[in-house]
């Protein structure tokens, strides 16, 4: 596992060719410190009462909006803002953050805020505020700047660009003052102004290194794959993982869904015993500690701790949406009702929470309310005993509540392992202690309801929306529950209409108004996810189109050299054209894109849908062992080329009960390496030439298209399926 580097208390990326990874625990970075915590607008105690909005006020962005009453004279990215660099011969300082992060909300307090402060970047600067959920891209290709230079970086980041948008000059964590040795954001302006001025040639001795560096950071050579990749990266994985508390690494510790739902394929794939026995390790420990929102439903961002007991209480969409699949499909392999439990409430959580009237999945919601984090979500004792009455004893017990309280004198809920010995104490039953707690969940969301809660980011972003719809899917077909799957296939036509302008996919969404460029996140993560709802309703529109995305990221987000970029062909607003590797707190674009090809592949078998699959794998070779936690989608995607990824195709009247027996039983036997395809040839080629047997619905199960014996009994199609495995 990759070392952090905790400095002061701050966020920030591990070291070396991966720090690209960005996985937060304290933080140096060049010119801005980091943090993911987050937090609504503060107070504006330095801005004159008479301030006229700037240039933010009219932006999309929750994020940019937020600094619009800022003294600085902010621009959002654009050609404005570099013409008037050009012009003004003024270099340009970058800010980059987003809505979610209660840093970056601190930073805007103690600098932007400052009238003094705000002059000299006036008078000195170009300034452009950067959400990075809406331009990941250039998120990207200046965090790896930071990162080339200082080793690691987070957010809020800062920085120097020239006046073409080269990165050319770097320094510590911004903070009002100067402290630990650092010196203070006005002083380090002052100097990064003069050397502009006085020392142009360091300026661009330095930025024409730093160039050169993210360059090399997009270069890939090419490595073959080891057979047994995926193995060796299940059982690496397992090796680094801490069993005694579930995750990996000390602290801070982060979900890593694919990372989980990795694990759990492979076992579902080779019967892999260890890896299902971490994975599971993993989502006991998250869904009894404090990450877990054990009154609404849904995860907050990460631990501060080991123990998950402690979370930054923000709350994302992208989480939720991967955590809630990896719950359902540890159900579906397990048949424990804990972990359909837990699916159901973050499903439910993001419904009713998280979920815009045309269909859309909101982004983000604060940490912070009132100014204080995590607020909304703490407990004092004698408010617990006075909403509680006689039950506060049991259930203060079974939560932990207590007078001292676990976070700074109040009390974050977390739950027992095993209620059975607390209930012994108390002198009920087991039934009994879970019967009131249930019930005091019920009072206790109520009560919290009346409170202040959190803001919330209400921006569609495509890619978090597409990863929303693909969980929400596959739980409507395993569940057979019709509000999930209407739910998907809402935000299916939300995305395909109102994110679709001309044809062309974007990444975000906001206050009506569709964003300008599109990225290969988002292109693969709905591509994929029209696959998965084609899997849950058999449409063959939803084939239709996620083919139609395939072909457009080969259209549009393959090089020269036939290489998978993160931006599309033709955006010209970049020095460089990133290509993200690492699978992040999101999956890469391009890791999406395998998947999606693969996928595509087995329902087709277009040759070329695996080949490029294949061209975009290589290059990491040994690293996937190394440090397979940072590239868990593309080891999911590793699992379709080992020659064990099932096809199986159904041929029948789609809503026939017949056909309905013989689906129940793939659905009950999870794959994450696996295709269906129902009905007749108007769907997937899979199906072609494949016709019910003496007028019954009839299943194929087959490897690389070749097919066992075709049956029509669900008993039989059971044991093929068993007998696959392994």
């Amino acid at each position: 596992m990759m070392k952090l580097a905790a400095t002061n208390g701050r966020c920030a990326v591990p070291a070396g060719k991966l720090a690209r990874s960005y996985t937060p625990g304290g933080s140096k970075s060049s010119i801005a410190g980091c943090q993911l915590p987050i937090g609504p607008k503060l107070p504006h105690a330095n801005r004159p009462d008479s301030l006229v909005p700037n240039r933010l006020a009219k932006a999309t962005s929750l994020y940019l909006r937020q600094h619009a009453d800022n003294p600085v004279d902010w621009y959002e990215w654009g050609e404005e803002a570099f013409a008037a660099a050009r012009s003004q011969n003024k270099p340009i300082f970058l800010s980059v953050g987003y809505s979610a992060c209660h840093w970056c909300h601190v930073m805007a307090h103690e600098s932007f805020e400052d009238p003094a402060l705000a002059s000299q970047l006036n008078a000195d600067f170009i300034s452009i505020k950067v959400d990075r959920e809406e331009r990941p891209d250039v998120d990207s290709i200046y965090m790896n700047a930071v990162v080339a230079r200082a080793g690691q970086g987070g957010w809020p980041r800062s920085g120097l660009l020239k006046t073409r948008r080269e990165p050319g000059y770097g320094g510590a964590d911004v903070t009002p003052q100067s402290r630990y040795g650092m010196p203070s954001f006005s002083h380090l302006l002052e100097q990064i102004a003069d050397a502009w001025r006085e020392r142009r040639e360091d300026v661009d001795s330095s930025a024409g290194q730093l160039v050169e560096r993210l360059n090399q950071f997009e270069s890939l050579g090419g490595v073959e794959l080891p057979e047994d990749l995926a193995m060796r990266a299940a059982t690496a994985i397992c090796a680094g993982f801490d069993y005694e508390n579930g995750g990996w690494g000390d602290q801070p510790k982060f979900p890593m869904a694919m990372t989980i739902d990795f694990l759990l394929g492979r076992f579902a794939q080779a019967g892999d015993r260890p890896a299902l026995e971490t994975a599971l390790r993993s989502l006991d420990r998250m869904a009894l500690g404090g990450i877990f929102d054990h009154l609404g439903g849904g995860f907050h961002r990460y631990s501060v701790d080991a123990v998950w007991l402690v979370p930054h209480f923000e709350k994302m969409l992208y989480d939720n949406a991967q955590l809630s699949g990896c719950y359902l499909h540890a159900w579906q392999l397990t048949g424990n009702q804990r972990y359909l439990d837990v699916a159901r409430r973050t499903f439910d959580y993001v419904l009713s929470e998280m979920r815009g009237p045309q269909g859309w999945f909101y982004a983000a919601q604060d940490a912070d309310s009132e100014g204080v984090e995590g607020k909304y979500y703490l407990w004092d004792l004698d408010e617990v005993q006075q909403l509680l009455g006689d039950d506060a004893k049991a259930v203060c017990s079974y939560f932990d509540v207590t007078l001292g309280g676990n976070f700074e004198g109040r009390n974050i809920l977390h739950e027992p392992s095993d209620p059975a010995p607390l209930a012994s104490r108390l002198g009920i039953s087991t039934g009994q202690l879970l019967a009131k707690v249930a019930a005091a969940r019920e009072t206790l969301l109520g009560a919290r309801r009346s409170r202040i809660a959190p803001a919330t980011d209400r921006k569609a972003v495509a890619s978090w929306n597409a990863l929303m719809l693909s969980s929400l899917a596959q739980a409507g077909a395993a569940l057979d529950e019709p509000t999930y799957l209407e739910a998907a296939r809402a935000n299916a036509e939300f995305l395909l209409d109102q994110m679709s302008p001309d044809g062309k996919l974007v990444h975000s969404w906001a206050e009506g108004r569709a964003g300008k460029v599109g990225f290969l996140e988002d292109y693969a993560a709905l591509g994929d996810a029209l696959l998965t709802l084609y899997e849950a309703d058999f449409e063959p529109r939803w084939f239709g189109l996620a083919q139609d995305l395939a072909e457009a990221i080969l259209e549009r987000f393959v090089d020269a050299d036939g290489n998978l970029c993160d931006t599309a062909t033709g955006q010209d607003d970049l020095i460089v054209r990133p290509r993200r590797r690492e699978d992040n707190a999101t999956p890469a674009g391009a890791s999406l894109a395998a998947r999606l090809m693969l996928r595509l592949w087995a329902l087709t078998g277009r040759e070329e849908w695996r080949e490029r699959a294949e061209a975009a794998i290589p290059g990491l070779g040994e690293t996937f062992i190394r440090h397979g936690t940072a590239f868990s989608m593309w080891l999911q995607s590793v699992l379709w080329l080992d020659g064990r990824a099932q096809q199986v195709a159904i041929a029948g009247e789609k809503d026939s009960a017949e056909v309905r027996a013989l689906v129940e039983q793939v659905r009950a036997n999870w794959r994450a390496d696996r295709v269906l395809a129902v009905g007749g040839e108007d769907g997937p080629p899979l199906l072609d030439g494949r016709e019910p047997i003496n007028g019954r619905a009839t299943a194929h199960v087959c490897r690389r298209f070749v097919c066992q014996q075709p049956v029509t009994d669900p008993g039989e199609l059971r044991s093929q399926l068993r007998d696959e495995t392994g």
